[in-house]
């Protein structure tokens, strides 16, 4: 039953992933943005898929959660668990503050990149997380995973030679942008547990 619920509720925070990726950038400029905005037009048309794909797993969770003394849908858990996720996009912007870029349109390029490779590294880390949760039968569509994790390795490899001229594997070996990629991955797999501890309780609870 936990497991169970363990792989909805990591559907659901992959979704808060890639949905999370789009709000620094909603407040910009389009002389800010520049050739950025395509790109960010690309990178929604190919995690749509995935995204679509995470909502319909979330959507099939029955079980009735418990926030705030009310009984509830994941979706609910999921709304309230914002301030979380805003705390993982805050986290990155931190690391493109630290470059001291005073350029808005490189401080957005580089923070398009950092992004990139953040939804990289979570596409792989959520992958893996929702392969080992035995809930009885594999779910997880690889044909909609591995499409996605392709086209974002060449996609973001792209953008940082375009953008920083410097292919993704030498922005990855900074160590302050791996650290912080590995510091969320850890963030987001304890997110799901304290979430099922505060939430969801002893089962019959709610049920």
């Amino acid at each position: 039953m936990k497991d169970e619920r363990r792989y909805y509720l990591g559907c659901g925070f992959a979704w808060w992933v890639i949905h999370i990726f789009f709000r620094p950038f909603e407040s910009a400029e389009p002389a800010e943005l520049g050739s950025v905005a395509d790109r960010i037009d690309d990178f929604s048309e190919h995690a749509e898929g995935l995204a679509s794909w995470l909502l319909d797993e979330v959507a099939n969770e029955e079980l009735v959660y418990g926030v705030d003394g009310k009984r509830v849908s994941i979706f609910r858990v999921l709304e309230v668990s914002e301030p979380r996720v805003k705390e993982w996009m805050f986290r990155l912007i931190q690391v493109m503050e630290a470059r001291g870029m005073d350029d808005p349109s490189r401080r957005y390029a580089y923070l398009y990149c950092l992004m990139m490779g953040w939804q990289l590294h979570m596409a792989v880390v959520a992958r893996a997380y929702l392969d080992g949760v035995d809930i009885g039968s594999p779910v997880v569509r690889h044909d909609v995973t591995e499409t996605y994790v392709h086209w974002m390795r060449e996609a973001w490899d792209a953008a940082c030679r375009a953008c920083l001229s410097c292919p993704s594997e030498e922005m990855l070996r900074d160590a302050s942008v791996h650290g912080v990629y590995e510091e969320l991955a850890v963030s987001w797999r304890l997110t799901i547990d304290e979430t099922l501890e505060r939430y969801l309780g002893a089962p019959g609870k709610w049920a």
